[in-house]
């Protein structure tokens, strides 16, 4: 597995939580499959609602994810008043509003957002979905420092942000955070890949692919799906 997070419905039990609720389309089935499953599973009269709600926000990420940020939107909405704690929703509907151009009512968002304090490990799922989206960077960036300033130690965290720092063109950061990464859980094709990616960026080319091939011998799909958020050599 590359991160932490996963497609996941909670059960009933536990299902009042977002950081419970992520969805994360590159580790399950193709996302008009889950967003179908979904679906099926919301007509089910006896669910409880915050069941629903949990699947609502899942398949409000999933069609985010699919570039349908208004069906986005309206998952999440419909969600909002069903979530113990609403702070991920407010960002995430932050994000759709802003795929959409409307960005007062993003800025609305995002200040909802801010009043509440969000767990460490939804600040890490918020920022892995910020990076693999690859937007807005800025604020991923900011929930990874966060969480890792939270528990230093986060190794999740530190590997979304080093894929957040990646992207944003800070190579020898990436490095730095990978190389912590690494020591934790050699076994990271992700963090693994990322090291190679940004070493040759860095100049260290031999060193770069030398970790890129290490990679594709831990997981052979890690390029693939690291290709599908965008991110390839």
């Amino acid at each position: 597995m590359l991160c932490a997070i996963a497609i996941f419905v909670a059960p009933p039990s536990s299902a009042f939580s977002p950081d419970r609720c992520f969805a994360y389309p590159v580790l399950a089935p193709p996302i008009h499959y889950r967003i179908a499953e979904l679906t099926r599973m919301l007509r089910n009269p006896h669910a409880p609602t915050r069941a629903q709600a949990c699947m609502l926000f899942a398949r409000g990420l999933l069609q985010h994810f699919d570039g349908d940020p208004q069906s986005a939107i309206d998952d999440y909405t419909h969600a909002l008043g069903w979530m113990h704690d609403p702070t991920a929703i407010y960002e995430m509907r932050g994000d759709a509003y802003e795929d959409t151009g409307d960005h007062e009512k993003a800025l609305a968002d995002y200040a909802e957002a801010a009043k509440g304090k969000p767990e460490r490990e939804a600040l890490t799922n918020l920022c892995w979905v910020r990076v693999v989206r690859g937007k807005p960077l800025a604020r991923a960036l900011s929930e990874c420092d966060e969480a890792i300033r939270l528990k230093p130690e986060d190794t999740n965290a530190r590997e979304a942000r080093c894929f957040v720092l990646y992207r944003l063109g800070r190579y020898a950061d990436a490095v730095a955070d990978c190389d912590a990464v690494l020591k934790e859980k050699p076994e990271s094709a992700g963090a693994l890949y990322m090291r190679g990616l940004a070493r040759r960026h860095a100049g260290q080319e031999d060193a770069g692919k030398q970790d890129m091939a290490a990679a594709i011998r831990l997981s052979p799909r890690t390029a693939d799906v690291l290709g599908s958020w965008g991110i390839k050599e």
